[in-house]
C-alpha cells in the first residue's frame, strides 16, 4: 500500500550496511489514515524500530508500547488497553520477474528497484491485532462487573444468579434448566 506523505516510510536507500534506529508515533493523526476505524480511538503509541542493512537483506526489530482505546464488548463504555508489543521482520530483495517470493508471517519481499517501506498498513495491523479478544470493564471490589447498567440491562445481560450473587446469562439458564431435566 503506498500513501505518498504520510511519514510511516522508512527510506533505506542511502542507508550504509550496518545498524540503524528509527522512531514513530501512532495517535490520532496516524488513525486518520484508516477511514472507519471508530473502534480504536485515543491512541498513543510510539514505535521503536532498529534496522541492520545488509546487502541484500534487511533485519527490522520493532517495539511497539503505549495505550489504544477501544470500547467495552459488553456496554459499549469508552476503555483503555496496552499496546505492548515486539516483533522482527526480515525483508529481502527479489530481482525483477522472479515471481515465486511470496510475503509471509515475518517474511517481506520486495522489489531490489524499491527506495523505501510504507510501513503504516503494518503498524494498524500491529496495534489491532495487539487488542485483547475481550475488553470488558474492570470489576468493582466484589468481583461485579462496572459496566453500565442501563446498557446491561438493554442487552438483558444483568440477570444474577440467586444463589452465588454472580452475573448468568439467559442463554446458559435455558440450557442449565434443560439439564436439570433429564
Amino acid at each position: 500500500m503506498s500513501r505518498k506523505g504520510n511519514g510511516f516510510r522508512l527510506e533505506f536507500v542511502g542507508l550504509n550496511e550496518g545498524k540503524h534506529t528509527f522512531s514513530y508515533s501512532l495517535g490520532k493523526d496516524f488513525m486518520d489514515l484508516f477511514p472507519g476505524t471508530e473502534a480504536f480511538s485515543d491512541l498513543d503509541v510510539h514505535v521503536s524500530a532498529e534496522l541492520e542493512k545488509h546487502e541484500r537483506m534487511m533485519s527490522l526489530l520493532f517495539r511497539f508500547s503505549g495505550t489504544a482505546g477501544t470500547r467495552c464488548d459488553r456496554c459499549l463504555r469508552p476503555l483503555r488497553y496496552d499496546v505492548d508489543v515486539e516483533e522482527e521482520i526480515i525483508v529481502k530483495t527479489v530481482s525483477e520477474g522472479d515471481s515465486g517470493a511470496l510475503d509471509e508471517e515475518n517474511l517481506w519481499w520486495i522489489s531490489e528497484k524499491e527506495t523505501f517501506l510504507d510501513l503504516a498498513s503494518y503498524f494498524y495491523e500491529t496495534v489491532v491485532l495487539s487488542r485483547p479478544m475481550q475488553v470488558f470493564c474492570p470489576q468493582d471490589g466484589n468481583g461485579n462487573p462496572t459496566c453500565d447498567p442501563a446498557m446491561l440491562d438493554l442487552c438483558g445481560l444483568h440477570a444474577l444468579d440467586r444463589e452465588t450473587g454472580t452475573e448468568t446469562d439467559p442463554r446458559w439458564d435455558a440450557l442449565k434448566k434443560l439439564k436439570e431435566g433429564i
